[in-house]
């Protein structure tokens, strides 16, 4: 119902969804809500997703409304991370994002890994993202990393 519901009028569902107390249908009713709402407006369902508290609900909703962002409209998706304040979400989104459009658009994911400012988040997402490209054209991400300064134990990762 509250996926029904978010497709057609995504402000009263999600403020009904947000009143929910903390506990298993919030955990469930959140990413729901927000992937039938990011199917119609992602950035929307984005932005909503980071004004929740920070939770498990929160992380999934993040996660889902950026893999749908970035299947249906990655260029949008890319120019309005690049407009965001630079932090752990902002890093989130991009890795996120990143390992979804690595399977389509290798060259822009990697890119766009090499963008996220948290040594962490940034060696995890290129690590996928390289690993994903392989499956589809090593050459080419062979050619790309040989043009990378990747610290040695990100080096060691992508080792084949």
């Amino acid at each position: 119902v509250l996926a029904v519901w978010a497709a057609s009028d995504p402000a009263a569902a999600s403020a009904w969804a947000a009143t929910f107390p903390a506990g298993v249908n919030r955990e469930r009713a959140i990413p729901v809500l927000v992937e039938s709402w990011a199917g119609n407006d992602p950035q929307a369902a984005v932005t909503w997703s980071l004004t929740l508290p920070e939770s498990v609900e929160k992380s999934q909703a993040l996660d889902q409304a950026v893999r749908i962002w970035s299947m249906n409209q990655r260029e949008t998706l890319n120019e309005w991370i690049s407009i965001q304040p630079k932090g752990l979400e902002v890093d989130h989104l991009r890795a996120t994002a990143a390992i979804v459009i690595a399977e389509s658009h290798p060259l822009e994911a990697a890119t766009m890994a090499t963008a996220i400012g948290d040594p962490a988040t940034k060696q995890d997402a290129i690590v996928d993202v390289v690993r994903q490209w392989r499956l589809t054209d090593a050459a080419s991400a062979e050619a790309w990393l040989n043009k990378q300064s990747l610290d040695d134990e990100t080096k060691h990762l992508l080792q084949p």
